[in-house]
């Protein structure tokens, strides 16, 4: 069996801990900017990522992590939101923004328009439902080249 990157043991360790604290885990990766090696986890849920939930899942994990995974280089623990522009990709993103606005992007366009801001309805594995104005749309998911939250200041 191929010895398990240290990005792999430490997810496997951070989703559960993610997740007792109301969190999902979204990535994990161990790289090195310049001379530093960083081990950043990307959190999110339901209504938005705030430091508390960053401080509280940084440690948490971070005793385990320290326990359980073999890392022989210094590092830096960073727990992070994955920003306010990130592209929804799985169905978990779809989910956690029902009830909040999207700008879309086609592939190709669509009643011959290739974005469309919309309200969020409904998402499951193949479709999103939107609404635009007083009407809903139903969208394949392969249709879609990208899809962002829009963020109002």
């Amino acid at each position: 069996m191929a010895n398990p990157s240290v990005a792999e043991r430490v997810r496997e360790l951070a989703e559960p801990v993610a997740a007792e604290q109301g969190c999902e885990l979204l990535e994990v990766k161990f790289l090195k900017e310049g001379s530093r090696w960083i081990l950043r986890l990307v959190i999110d849920k339901r209504g938005g990522i705030f430091i508390e939930d960053c401080e509280n899942v940084s440690r948490a994990v971070d005793p385990l992590i320290d326990e359980r995974v073999e890392i022989p280089q210094a590092y830096y623990l960073e727990v992070q939101s994955p920003g306010l522009d990130r592209p929804l990709k799985t169905q978990a993103d779809f989910q956690r923004y029902i009830g909040h606005e999207l700008e879309l992007s086609f592939y190709q366009a669509r009643d011959g328009v290739k974005k469309l801001v919309a309200v969020l309805v409904d998402s499951d594995e193949e479709v999103l439902t939107v609404q635009t104005g007083s009407a809903e749309q139903r969208i394949a998911l392969a249709e879609i080249a990208n899809a962002k939250r829009v963020i109002h200041f």
